[in-house]
């Protein structure tokens, strides 16, 4: 079997799960290339050299400009292979969309993938990781009746482009398999036109010899706890209100020493905040960490604290940050927001707190710093939820019986 796997940004710094997803299909032996719309370099993850996943990149680009190149191109060198491939593609568009800007993309796309067919020659399945993607990639699908898997990472963040409602419609009509990890991440799916019978539940994994359970050493008295947490600079993130939170527990005389990593030009207004709040020594900020550095800074913290809203443009599927931490051996506090209810346990592996509030953040803080006597049994709890829930060994055992029944059913293996 040989997968073309259709990536949002790769390789990427702040994606790690494609890396791990890469990985284990390369555990299961399932050959595969991989599209990704990225143009131009970016940091990335050391596990991309470490398994040199870059040797399996397509150096395409596909955009509509390029295919009409392509087409009026073709056209000149032969006209008359060239018009009946058209023909050909238009007769394709006629099952996709009435409208006409869409059934001229579609008719390009078909276009491109029948006169680059060689480039996606033995391709048993496509699994794209984006709805964008998945659309284009549709194309291909239809045309050589191909398996078309999505997995659906949640909305996508305020600012970032959208698949057109009308294009999903189209491409949740054609698609073959619908990936979510929660059951909140399959209700959010099902209204944007997914269809039932195609959804799957499989958590997200974590590889788990990746991050090692290192508890830091309880703080002596005089030493200032260390609390970390982790995503976009963006409001939807809440890092607002653990900055709040942090004026609170210093109000009442706790030493506190916070990190604050993402990316984003949020960092910021956060920053400002901190200023206005006079948390500045307190409040630390990490901006594009590796992933060597990142975790490191699991190890060196004793709670990890994670602030997203619920009433937010991207709202948390699964939060996979929490299983970093829980394996790294943090304490866990987290929002009721989204998936994260479904991934982590309340007073047994984490805190679970009310969304967007500042009092309910400094009141799990100092929940833990008051009883350390319940962190070993928090601390364990945490390391035995990631590794039953989310190892990406298990789970990546079950990714790839999901991928071989699907193009199985295809006909495709």
């Amino acid at each position: 079997m040989k997968i073309l796997v259709v990536a949002p940004r790769f390789p990427s710094l702040n994606q790690p799960w494609i890396d791990t997803y890469l990985e284990q299909l390369l555990k299961h032996h399932i050959e595969f290339r991989i599209y990704s719309s990225l143009d131009s370099p970016e940091a990335y993850n050391s596990k991309v050299d470490t398994l040199d996943l870059k040797k399996y990149l397509l150096h395409e680009r596909i955009n509509t400009a390029q295919n009409i190149r392509l087409m009026i191109t073709s056209l000149l060198i032969s006209p008359r292979v060239t018009l009946r491939i058209i023909i050909d593609s238009i007769r394709l568009t006629k099952n996709i969309s009435h409208r006409l800007k869409e059934r001229l993309i579609s008719t390009l796309n078909f276009f491109y993938f029948r006169r680059f067919s060689k480039t996606y020659k033995d391709i048993s399945l496509v699994h794209s990781h984006s709805e964008i993607g998945a659309y284009l990639f549709m194309h291909l699908c239809i045309l050589e009746k191909i398996p078309l898997v999505l997995t659906f990472h949640g909305l996508t963040p305020a600012g970032v482009t959208q698949l057109d409602p009308h294009k999903r419609k189209i491409l949740y009509d054609n698609v073959s398999l619908v990936l979510v990890n929660t059951n909140f991440a399959a209700k959010q799916v099902t209204l944007l036109g997914a269809k039932k019978k195609t959804l799957k539940i499989l958590r997200q994994g974590l590889p788990m010899n990746d991050f090692r359970f290192s508890p830091a050493t309880r703080p002596e008295d005089g030493k200032p706890v260390r609390i970390m947490t982790v995503g976009r600079f963006h409001r939807d993130k809440g890092q607002h209100y653990a900055i709040l939170a942090l004026r609170r527990l210093k109000d009442k005389g706790y030493r506190i020493e916070w990190n604050f990593v993402g990316v984003g030009s949020g960092v910021e207004t956060l920053k400002a905040l901190a200023v206005k709040l006079d948390v500045q020594k307190e409040a630390r900020f990490h901006v594009a960490l590796s992933d060597i550095e990142m975790k490191n800074l699991y190890e060196s913290c004793h709670i990890y604290v994670l602030s997203s809203i619920e009433r937010a443009v991207h709202i948390e599927t699964q939060g996979v940050v929490l299983q970093e931490a829980q394996a790294s051996g943090c304490l866990v506090i987290a929002t009721r927001a989204g998936g994260v209810p479904e991934c982590v346990n309340h007073k047994k592996d984490a805190l679970l707190i009310r969304p967007g509030s500042s009092r309910a953040i400094y009141e799990a803080v100092r929940f833990y710093i008051e009883n350390p006597d319940q962190w070993d049994d928090f601390l364990h709890a945490s390391l035995k939820n990631v590794k039953n829930n989310f190892s990406a060994d298990v789970i990546g055992e079950k990714m790839s019986l999901i991928l071989y029944e699907t193009a199985r059913n295809a006909g495709k293996i």
